[in-house]
């Protein structure tokens, strides 16, 4: 898993440059406990954790009572909030039935300085089985699509994102960061 130090580190940082005191805004887009969400408060975030298991949700306020938990969409959350300053999203945008409004309201809720971070399967990687189907990644009716680097490089632009950067992964996974196109 990635560490959330190094890169809230990086970002206030950047804050600091700008002038900018106030503490960083993290959302963590399919928090499920919320442990991610939590961490990030624990790093002097100000936190929000959104997923659609009521649950999951109900865990993590009972548990993180520090953090704020939704059960909500990103496309609703983004009519109501301003911009945050790191979206963290693993293991989610395969289960999206529209992806396109999801990266429309991901766009809504940030800016210039938003880094976004993606995981999701990597369906062009060396360890993927030719035969797709035999693939543990193809869950259907769950893994609505599957994304290879060239294709979710491809929809992120063409929803105004360009890639930073990328982890090798020696696993069939991508883990890719994102801001928006200036």
């Amino acid at each position: 898993r990635l560490k959330l130090t190094p890169i809230v580190k990086y970002l206030n940082r950047k804050k600091k440059k700008l002038n900018d005191s106030r503490p960083l805004r993290f959302l963590d887009i399919g928090s499920n406990a919320g442990y991610f969400t939590e961490a990030a408060r624990q790093l002097g975030c100000e936190s929000f954790g959104i997923d659609l298991d009521e649950k999951a949700v109900a865990f993590a306020k009972e548990n993180y009572p520090g953090s704020d938990f939704r059960s909500t969409t990103v496309e609703k959350l983004s009519e109501t909030e301003p911009p945050f300053d790191l979206i963290y999203c693993t293991e989610v945008i395969e289960h999206v039935p529209d992806m396109h409004t999801f990266l429309k309201a991901i766009h809504k809720i940030s800016n210039e300085n938003t880094l976004l971070f993606f995981t999701t399967p990597d369906s062009g990687h060396f360890k993927t089985p030719k035969n797709l189907i035999s693939w543990d990644e193809v869950i259907p009716l769950q893994h609505i699509r599957l994304f290879n680097k060239k294709n979710l490089k491809q929809l992120f632009e063409q929803h105004g994102f360009k890639q930073k950067f990328s982890f090798p992964m020696l696993r069939a996974n991508q883990r890719v960061f994102f801001k928006i196109a200036t």
